[in-house]
């Protein structure tokens, strides 16, 4: 029987990659799409990571562990904390990112006005009772202080301090983002480089974008105009219920806590899940 550490292992390995391993240390032989029906069987999800964080590790492990130790206490405090991210939607597909079935391709005619992208900022959180989102027409400082704004408002008491985890994208980072985060009583908690999965939001983008598809897809147009196109995207983003949030803020980024800290976090009753 596979034991837990050699399954935590594999977690940034795909199907082929697995399979080559069970033949080569267990002498099992086993197709992709067998091994990927054993984990249906057995109720298995998340079959692989999406990111890698040895590119963390590698680049600084003690600016990674003192962070993770950082965003355990507030965690452990259950004071508020919010997880914050931006994702880019654009009205065009593109060659090699295309959301149509290479059996059936859908092809766009591409000409010289393709339509503006949109940018959409999101924030997560057990604090919260639904997600906050904003679409907005790129990641300015502008734009990012708006959205502070719009945050704060969800916690009406001035004097309750909000912790927001985000990355270090230049438009978080001005002094006038900074300071503005200090004037709402927001406490910016900037990520170490490459380290996505202390980033609970991460999660719900790939549920996001797989509900998009299947909406664009249902349309069956050829052409999708700005105001259809930007009324799909709000769809799939109020499609993320209140419960689904609040699961994604408590315990998506656990596992990678886990591997970076061991037996730190894992002495914190407060971070075995439910």
């Amino acid at each position: 029987m596979l034991d837990r550490d050699l399954l935590q292992r594999w977690s940034g390995f795909n199907l082929s990659q697995r399979c080559k391993l069970l033949e080569q240390d267990f002498g099992l032989k086993i197709t992709p799409a067998g091994l990927r029906l054993f984990y249906r069987r057995n109720n298995v999800r998340n079959l692989a990571v999406g990111y890698i964080y040895a590119q963390a590790l590698a680049k600084s492990a003690s600016a990674v562990e003192n962070f993770g130790v950082r965003l355990a206490k507030v965690i452990a405090s259950g004071k508020p904390l919010v997880y914050f991210d931006e994702a880019s939607f654009n009205l065009w597909l593109r060659n090699k990112k295309t959301w149509t079935p290479r059996d059936e391709p859908i092809k766009y005619p591409l000409g010289q006005n393709r339509g503006k992208g949109i940018t959409v900022m999101g924030a997560i959180s057990q604090h919260l009772g639904k997600p906050l989102w904003s679409l907005e027409e790129s990641t300015n400082s502008r734009a990012f202080m708006s959205f502070l704004e719009k945050l704060r408002a969800r916690f009406p008491l001035k004097s309750t301090r909000v912790t927001i985890v985000l990355d270090n994208a230049r438009a978080h980072c001005t002094s006038e983002a900074k300071q503005r985060a200090e004037t709402l009583n927001l406490e910016l908690m900037f990520m170490p480089p490459y380290t996505p999965e202390f980033n609970c939001i991460e999660a719900l983008w790939s549920v996001i974008k797989r509900d998009f598809k299947q909406r664009i897809l249902a349309e069956n147009q050829v052409v999708i105009g700005d105001i259809r196109f930007r009324n799909l995207l709000q769809d799939s983003l109020d499609a993320i219920k209140p419960s689904v949030q609040k699961k994604a803020a408590r315990s998506n980024n656990r596992g990678f806590m886990f591997l970076v800290l061991g037996k730190v976090l894992k002495q914190q009753s407060d971070f075995v899940e439910a």
